[in-house]
């Protein structure tokens, strides 16, 4: 009731961001013969079981977002009675596993995961790894033993059909058993191996959905100055960013795009890299409690520690499950406290959440709230201005690109997108400028070729205009209508 109470106004919100890629432009969710192959460079891609739910809520609304929200809140709801029965499984107590559920379900750090559609990955890898880990806790003991086992890989497998992190689940079993029941590793494979090896099958999976580079422009090695180190020198600042927010969520931020490369380890970071010190140390010494420190830190660690992610340092989402853990470890700590406190904070949460979820109600509502905190974000600037330009704002739209500009010179599209509006305005000295160097930090951009086509052809440097046109639809046969624009070039 809570869940429902918080998340009660999702379901007017809007497609935003991604959401245009994954839903609006993603041809593979309209047949069910293609939802289990999601295009490359997508954000379902490689994510095979998340791409059929967007097909599924396609088959039901279309592209109106009712549906999907509806799929989100479901999930969420669900995961939440899922970490309610798992905690009341280990800990014994209806009472600790009751404020952590609540508490998890209505916090405001979580509506990144369930207001952003295309964030579903987070919801669903959550729920499949919880999943995992109680089927296997359900099977300790149980006259049924096998089908516990079964399910647990079940939901492993599954799992990593959503996000590729949940691989990490079977690491996650292993430290929970021997931490809980086995009294050694050897002793945990030795009685449980045949349910470790249905697990690593994940792995395999995981293997062979990465072999087709689903995100290769976005993850990986060489992006200059965001080299492993960089990176996780880096990521000890968004580590203790999370933390922070997980006590005090506020401000929230949808995309975190201009966060700085750190140039050796930020005053915060010391508090991790502590953290992670005494989380080892528990966990050698066999201490329960250095479960937490465990799923906080290894289900964070694909996407922050050593490989690079050049799109996304930082993002709220990836605290969806690791949030858990924290909750977890605030509710134990206070156990013995009077427990008046809960329901201001809960309440608090509640209101918080509600009053967030407001900016993913409009596209321009979701962008602005980017900018008031995060002036400096080139790409919030690029898409505000994308939505002034198509409502015909160019002169608005111009000083956002500018801005972009500005912060962000290494991006072609927010080079291409200035060109246009200022080729709109009639400057198209400006535009020119700027066709030129989007072409010159990204050649194959074939949507840069044909604009910068357009200008030449009105220019009268009908050559030229060939020339880009042509290398146009070079790089994208499929696109016909660029086809016949390069044979009206020809022909004049």
């Amino acid at each position: 009731m809570a869940g429902v109470l918080a998340y009660s106004n999702s379901l007017t919100g809007v497609f935003v961001f991604d959401d245009l890629l994954a839903i609006r432009d993603n041809a593979t969710i309209r047949e069910w013969s293609t939802a289990l192959s999601p295009p490359l460079d997508n954000p379902v891609a490689g994510r095979p079981l998340v791409n059929l739910s967007l097909a599924l809520n396609y088959a039901i609304s279309g592209l109106q977002p009712w549906s999907y929200h509806v799929f989100n809140l479901a999930i969420h709801l669900s995961a939440g009675l899922v970490l309610f029965g798992l905690v009341r499984r280990v800990l014994g107590t209806s009472v600790a596993s009751y404020l952590t559920a609540l508490l998890w379900l209505v916090h405001p750090l979580q509506t990144e995961s369930v207001m952003y559609v295309t964030q579903r990955t987070e919801l669903m890898a959550g729920l499949f790894l919880m999943l995992t880990l109680y089927c296997f806790v359900r099977s300790v003991g149980s006259p049924v033993v096998r089908r516990w086992e079964l399910a647990a890989v079940s939901a492993c497998v599954l799992g990593v059909g959503c996000k590729e992190v949940v691989a990490v689940a079977p690491v996650l079993v292993l430290v929970y058993d021997r931490l809980f029941i086995a009294r050694s590793h050897r002793e945990a494979w030795r009685q449980r191996r045949w349910m470790y090896l249905g697990m690593m099958v994940s792995w395999v999976l995981v293997g062979v959905f990465l072999l087709s580079a689903p995100r290769g422009s976005a993850v990986g090695f060489g992006f200059g100055e965001l080299t492993p180190v960089a990176y996780a020198r880096t990521q000890l600042g968004v580590l203790a960013h999370y933390l922070r927010l997980s006590f005090w969520p506020h401000p929230l931020v949808a995309d975190y795009h201009d966060w700085p490369v750190a140039s050796g380890i930020p005053p915060a970071g010391w508090i991790v890299l502590a953290l992670l010190a005494v989380t080892g140390w528990g966990l050698w010494q066999g201490k329960l409690w250095s479960f937490l420190g465990v799923v906080f830190f290894l289900v964070l660690a694909p996407t922050s520690s050593f490989l690079p992610i050049i799109t996304e340092v930082a993002a709220e989402r990836r605290m969806y499950l690791p949030l858990a853990a924290v909750i977890t470890a605030v509710v134990l700590a206070t156990r013995r406290w009077p427990r008046w406190w809960i329901g201001p904070v809960a309440v608090a949460c509640i209101v918080g959440t509600f009053q967030r979820n407001e900016v993913y109600q409009s596209p321009h509502a979701f962008w602005e709230d980017v900018l008031a905190k995060r002036p400096g974000n080139g790409r919030a600037h690029t898409n505000y201005a994308n939505l002034l330009m198509a409502e015909g704002k160019t002169a608005e739209a111009l000083k956002h690109y500018r801005a972009a500009v500005q912060v962000s010179p290494e991006i072609p599209e927010i080079h291409n997108n200035l060109a246009y509006a200022a080729f709109v305005s009639g400057d198209t000295v400006t535009a020119e400028r700027h066709f030129r160097e989007a072409l010159r930090l990204d050649p194959s951009y074939a949507v840069a070729h044909v604009s910068y086509a357009r200008l030449l052809a009105q220019a009268g440097r009908r050559d030229e205009a060939i020339q880009h046109q042509a290398e146009a639809v070079r790089l994208r046969p499929d696109v016909t209508d660029w086809a016949k624009t390069l044979a009206e070039y020809q022909a004049r």
